[in-house]
């Protein structure tokens, strides 16, 4: 019970996740217990739980993360490449929810296989997309982006995100995958 640390990969209500913390509690009086802080693989939620040390905890290996590349979807299913050996992956939609809105093709990603079955991916913290459309633009007086104010910009995979006033159509923009947020404008070298 106490060999689980950061990184263990479990099965918690027949769901894998992974073990983010884990703190091993030996008191005085009673019998020891693990608290651990663990992520699910397939939702992403994070949970802390109690585990007595009489409670079995499933520790497995059939879980394991490899890079690959995103290749094209049919609205359904999102495709995924191997480099090596040219193997395809598929994930359903709803699986990814909204990180489809950060997808281009030949992004590089990890992926996440349980009993080799594709569950989950991981983007990168940056990516970079090109601003097609402004979808809406408002003055504003408060002290973001410097005081001069923010719009609404639609970016090449349908994502709309606000950004600063001076970003325009055509832009290729820095965004953080994780906040959701702009970051920065792309240099241009000319």
């Amino acid at each position: 019970m106490n060999k689980i640390k950061f990184g263990t990969k479990i099965i918690y209500h027949g769901e894998p996740y992974t073990c983010l913390k884990s703190e091993f509690i030996k008191p005085g009086k009673g019998k020891p217990f693990i608290r651990l802080l663990i992520k699910s693989l397939v939702s992403e939620k994070t949970l802390e739980k109690t585990f007595k040390s009489i409670e079995s905890i499933d520790v497995t290996d059939d879980i394991s993360e490899i890079k690959l590349t995103y290749i094209y979807n049919n609205t359904q299913f999102w495709f995924f490449m191997k480099e090596e050996g040219y193997d395809q992956f598929h994930i359903a939609k709803d699986n990814l929810g909204d990180k489809i809105d950060w997808m281009t093709n030949h992004l590089k990603c990890d992926v996440i296989f349980w009993k080799d079955r594709l569950i989950s991916v991981k983007l990168p913290n940056f990516v970079f997309l090109k601003v097609i459309k402004v979808v809406n633009q408002k003055q504003s007086s408060d002290s973001s982006f410097g005081g001069k104010g923010w719009k609404q910009v639609m970016l090449q995979t349908g994502a709309i995100i606000k950004v600063p006033y001076f970003i325009k159509v055509g832009d290729i923009i820095k965004i953080n995958t994780k906040k959701r947020s702009y970051e920065s404008r792309e240099k241009i070298n000319t």
